[in-house]
């Protein structure tokens, strides 16, 4: 065969050179291409993980722990982890937002601020839309009085959560604040549509309407706010102002006083800054935080610091003892006392926890208990307040045992500021005494110390009565009358004075102003029936009214009580009615005998001969 010189020489594999050179160009192409691949995958690589490390340097380092509880340490050290883990193990951003969020509560909830800050600035970047990350901010802006940040950040959170409430409520008060009234009234409105009735709500509104001098829708708001949440003090006082704008004085006054009953201002309660708090570790904060919880009487919250803090410190006694106190001012008294007696059982040298429980049985007039309690705590600490002792001294006075309760009433007067307020407590235990002229001296002091107390005159007209000062007497009944002029016993002792002094027209002029306050008082009727009856002077003498006042006090006891029959008797043979008056005080003798009563029967028996002998009987005076 003739060789042909254009065939290309075949190598053993069945290629020729020049395919073997383009296959070998082609593999370096894809080798090149591989390892630029590689290098830019490694670059990408080598770049996250840079970005990643800038970020993790951004979280908050581990700040001093020193004298924290290791609880509190190891849970701050496993959220920091979770948070470091989430970028550079899980590469999952909005995890990892949401983890440094969550280690910023922590922090904040353990007083760590500016820890907190910089972990929800970081979870507001990788968890955009999350509303809790821009409400803590806008919190903590707040208490450093950063009013246009907070006002930023809270229109971001309800941007995010339009209903949540509390939120909107922070933001109305910050346009308030800062002057941006419309924007104010718009959120207040908002609020209570998302929750009606909202004292604060309303009360933003009332105080924009009081600015613009809009006094009845000013009004309208405030009393609906007074409604709608009956303790609260701001409320109060601008209503106050009104009342004043309107010359209400009494009402204004009145007003004011019910303000300052309650107190400061307390801002509305907001769940998310509460769930941050339960996240404390700390027991004492804790115990702080159950105690303004319970002042401000949000008492489901409350709870749940009480719970919270029992949980990490099972002995606190100081947390029975603020739970004991609020039971005790709330009147729950059976509660109360177990949780005092709780406290004391933790925490058995404790004066106040004494006292305190001393006062929960002494309200349940549990006098025994609570006098030991007293002296317990007086064991333990002598330098107590002074009304400790005024409350000894109360249980004394119950007691009758009235030199003790003298005893522990000065005690507590030698450091009460208002001296003058047991003055007439102690006069009382001298009266009980038979010291009168003691008691008079004590009440004396009273009336030099204070404004003329109506009940301490009323004493000392009795004390002078017994002890036959009866122009003294007379004076301090007038006085008692002057000051409480519908006092019943002053003008039924007054007449029962001026009768016994032969002052007749004094005695049935105080006796029918008595029976116009008291109409059906037995013993007023019976002794103005006497008086008409029995007086021998004409001028006053009038048996037909004597008749009428002694059968009402007769048909009032159902015509069984001697001494009122008596006085019938008498009214019916001053009448010239001798039957009646015979067979009535026959009546009245059977009683008198059944009572055993030997001196009504002696007079009883006197009367009835008169009367058979067609006389009546007649007062000698």
């Amino acid at each position: 065969m003739e060789n042909n010189n254009n065939t290309l020489p075949v190598n053993p594999d069945g290629e020729t050179p020049l395919e073997k050179k383009k296959s070998s160009k082609k593999l370096l192409l894809v080798t090149i291409g591989l390892i630029v691949v590689g290098l830019f995958a490694t670059f990408v690589i080598l770049v996250n993980n840079s970005a990643s490390e800038n970020i993790l340097t951004a979280l908050p380092q581990i700040p001093n722990l020193s004298g924290k509880s290791e609880s509190f340490v190891q849970h701050l050290l496993s959220a920091d982890k979770q948070a470091r883990n989430a970028l550079s193990s899980d590469r999952d951003l909005k995890k990892f937002g949401q983890k440094t969020g969550q280690l910023g509560e922590l922090y904040q909830a353990n007083e760590f601020f500016d820890q907190a800050n910089e972990c929800y600035e970081i979870a507001s970047r990788f968890d955009p839309r999350n509303p809790l990350w821009p409400h803590h901010l806008a919190f903590l802006a707040q208490t450093m009085g950063q009013n246009e940040l907070a006002q930023k950040l809270l229109e971001r959170t309800i941007e995010l959560t339009p209903d949540y409430y509390p939120s909107l409520l922070k933001l109305a008060d910050i346009y308030y604040k800062t002057q941006k009234i419309e924007k104010a009234k718009t959120a207040y409105e908002k609020c209570l549509k998302l929750a009606p009735e909202n004292p604060y709500a309303l009360l933003g509104l009332g105080r924009i309407e009081l600015d613009n001098s809009n006094w009845l829708k000013a009004q309208d708001y405030l009393q609906r706010t007074i409604k709608a949440d009956q303790k609260f003090g701001s409320a109060y006082r601008w209503l106050a102002l009104i009342h004043e704008h309107f010359g209400r004085t009494k009402q204004m006054q009145k007003t004011r006083d019910i303000a300052n009953s309650y107190g400061r201002f307390v801002s509305n309660a907001d769940q998310w800054v509460v769930n941050i708090d339960l996240q404390c570790y700390d027991s004492k904060r804790l115990t702080s935080l159950y105690d303004n919880a319970l002042q401000m009487r949000r008492v489901e919250i409350a709870e749940q610091f009480f719970q919270r803090a029992l949980t990490l410190d099972p002995q606190n006694a100081k947390l029975y003892f603020i739970r004991g106190t609020f039971f005790l001012k709330a009147k729950r008294l059976t509660a109360s006392q177990k949780a005092l007696e709780k406290a004391i059982e933790l925490d058995p040298n404790s004066a106040p926890y004494f006292r305190k429980l001393a006062l929960a049985l002494l309200e349940q007039n549990k006098l025994k208990p609570a006098e030991q309690m007293f002296l317990r705590s007086l064991e333990l600490d002598l330098e107590c307040p002074f009304t400790m002792y005024y409350n000894m001294g109360s249980i004394y006075l119950r007691t009758k045992r009235y030199e003790k309760a003298i005893y522990f009433y000065k005690k507590g007067a030698e450091n009460d500021p208002k001296i003058e307020r047991v003055y007439y407590t102690i006069g009382l235990c001298y009266q009980k005494l038979g010291q009168l002229d003691k008691a008079i001296e004590y009440w004396e002091k009273e009336l030099q110390a204070k404004y003329d107390n109506p009940l301490v005159h009323y004493n000392m007209a009795g004390a002078y009565t017994k002890t036959g000062k009866i122009d003294l007497a007379i004076k301090h009944y007038n006085k008692v009358k002057k000051l409480k002029p519908n006092h019943f016993n002053s003008y039924v002792n007054l007449a029962q004075l001026f009768f016994e002094r032969g002052d007749t027209a004094q005695a049935i002029d105080h006796y029918q102003i008595a029976l116009k306050l008291k109409p059906n008082n037995i013993d007023a009727l019976n002794a103005l029936g006497w008086i008409l009856a029995t007086t021998e002077d004409e001028n006053f003498s009038n048996p037909s009214k004597a008749v009428q006042y002694a059968e009402k006090a007769c048909e009032i006891t159902n015509f069984q009580n001697p001494l009122l029959l008596d006085t019938l008797s008498v009214s019916y043979a001053a009448r010239g009615n001798f039957k009646d008056a015979i067979e009535t005080s026959e009546k009245a003798l059977e009683f008198a005998k059944s009572a055993n009563n030997p001196d009504l029967i002696k007079e009883l028996d006197e009367r009835i001969r008169l009367y058979k002998a067609k006389k009546p009987y007649k007062q000698k005076q």
